[in-house]
Order: structure tokens, then C-alpha cells, then sequence
């Protein structure tokens, strides 16, 4: 399911494209009651199978790109993915709203993932895209291990392609995020 993305926040998405470098993080939201520990532990599971399974490292001489920024929210508890949004919207409004917003953001503007249970064997990955010239926020659940860190670094060289690989996969975006 796909959600057309309403302004000022398109404004800010396209400030972003425009920005952001390709070895930006992915910033990581958990869910209670998964813990900071946990959301690292899950995160450095799937770069390293990315690593290992994808790039062949370390048995090669490349050397794997940092993936994910664990979202550690001191004063917020997230209980859904709509908070999750609500927060990640005020990130984006926060970085660009103004005129002299980075050159260079440390985050992908485009999409983020959410860690629902400590046990579970999938993430939900959200991502921002255009298609027809106008934006459109969907979500789909990625196994965690190679297979979500190979999707989150797709998606931050072609957010466009997006779309086309969420078909492959379960979506839990619920019915209302904006």
C-alpha cells in the first residue's frame, strides 16, 4: 500500500534527494519493548550478513559501508509506526525546512526502519518515492540478515526503485501514517 505524501513535507523530501550522499545512514526506530541493545545488536546482524553474504567480506578486499544509525529516542517510547513517521516528519522539517539546510546530511531523508519485536526475523522498511512526479511514502517487511541490509543500500542509490522491490515483500503500512 502506497500513501501520497502531503506539503510541506514533498518540499522537504525533495531537498533531501537532492543532498543526501549515498553512504548516508539509515536511521533505525524500535519499538517497545525492543531496547537500544537489541535494535544494535539486530542492526550489526544484518551488516554483517550484507557483508559477508552480499560482498563478499571480509574474505575479500572490500570493505563493508556503515548501514544503519540506531534512533535512541531518551524522551520518547515508539509504540507504532505512525509515531515512528510523526517523528521521522519532524526530523525532515527539522533538517530542511530552511534555506541553509546541509549539503551533505549524516541521514538518508528518504526512509527509515522500524524494529518491531527483539525475536523477530523481518523490519518494516519505509521509504519515500516519487512516481509520476509526486510523492508517496509505502513500507514493506525485509527479512533482517542480507537481505535487509542489501535493500536499505538499493534504496539509497535508487529510492525510485523502491516500489519495485516492495512488491516482492509482505506490507504492513497501516491505513493512515500521515
Amino acid at each position: 500500500m502506497y500513501q501520497p505524501v502531503e506539503p510541506p513535507i514533498e518540499r522537504y523530501l525533495e531537498r533531501g534527494q537532492d543532498s543526501h550522499f549515498d553512504d548516508s545512514l539509515i536511521r533505525v526506530y524500535f519499538l517497545n519493548p525492543v531496547t537500544s541493545v537489541e535494535a544494535a545488536s539486530t542492526c550489526q546482524r544484518a551488516h554483517d550478513t550484507y557483508a559477508r553474504d552480499i560482498l563478499g567480506c571480509p574474505s575479500s578486499e572490500i570493505e563493508a559501508p556503515d548501514l544503519f544509525k540506531i534512533y535512541d529516542s531518551e524522551r520518547n517510547t515508539f509504540h507504532s509506526l505512525a509515531e515512528c513517521w510523526k517523528d521521522f516528519m519532524i526530523f525532515l522539517q527539522s533538517t530542511y525546512s530552511d534555506q541553509n539546510f546541509p549539503k551533505s546530511p549524516t541521514e538518508f531523508p528518504l526512509g527509515f526502519v522500524v524494529l518491531t519485536a527483539s525475536d523477530s526475523q523481518r523490519a518494516t522498511l519505509v521509504c519515500c518515492f516519487k512516481e509520476d512526479e509526486d510523492w508517496h511514502v509505502g513500507s514493506c517487511l525485509i527479512p533482517i540478515d542480507a537481505e535487509l541490509g542489501m535493500q536499505a543500500q538499493a534504496m539509497k542509490y535508487s529510492e525510485d526503485e523502491f516500489p519495485n522491490f516492495a512488491r516482492q515483500y509482505d506490507n504492513d503500512l497501516p491505513g493512515e501514517i500521515s
